[in-house]
């Protein structure tokens, strides 16, 4: 195939216990196998599936980004930093999306080494906004909060209009924290339209193969 091969990706939610067993296998390739990883936490997939949006290149999970209702109560520690993220459990998640306790958690965004700077990552973003502002019960304002782990964390960060929460010496997990509180559904709609352009601006996403 040429690497000019414009991609054709589908993207859903990850729903099926196959996309999951794909999920852990890209992760433990792009972590080295780490032991604890929330990629792979079965339990936090399963207490909220709908937080999973995938990205499917020939029926093959190419990415992925994950968004988590944290209940502000019990995972208090972790939006503190005073716990690490891969102490997180199903038990942290609010077991109602809507109740004003949620903060709304972007919990990672992974992607296979050979789609990395190519753009699929504003694409995934977009797609996932586009669902979640769809098909989540959101209830305002709403708070958002996520880590900037990785380059493609930062660039989330910043697309999303985040500012700095808390130092990266701060937290357990040592990366610094962000969040965003929007007040009105129009700032949500804002953020889906400028979610959507700016992966319209990276234009079609090409085959690298």
């Amino acid at each position: 195939m040429s690497a000019q091969t414009q991609a054709t990706i589908e993207f859903d939610y990850i729903t099926r216990h196959r996309s999951f067993r794909e999920m852990v296998a890209l992760a433990e390739t792009a972590t080295k196998g780490e032991p604890r990883s929330t990629a792979t936490a079965e339990d936090l997939w399963r207490a909220f599936p709908r937080g999973y949006v995938g990205a499917w290149l020939d029926d093959r999970l190419i990415g992925w980004i994950q968004l988590w209702p944290l209940d502000a109560r019990r995972a208090g520690d972790f939006l503190v930093g005073a716990r690490s993220e891969r102490e997180l459990t199903e038990d942290d998640l609010a077991t109602v999306c809507n109740s004003p306790r949620t903060v709304w958690y972007f919990s990672g965004m992974l992607l296979a080494p050979e789609w990395r700077g190519r753009g699929l990552a504003a694409h995934l973003f977009a797609e996932a906004m586009v669902r979640w502002y769809r098909d989540l019960p959101w209830r305002l304002p709403l708070h958002f909060t996520a880590l900037a782990a990785s380059r493609e964390g930062m660039g989330f960060v910043e697309g999303f209009g985040m500012r700095p929460m808390r130092a990266a010496e701060d937290m357990a997990d040592g990366h610094p924290a962000y969040a965003r509180v929007l007040r009105t559904e129009e700032e949500l709609r804002e953020v889906v339209r400028s979610a959507r352009a700016a992966a319209d601006r990276k234009g079609r996403l090409v085959d690298p193969r």
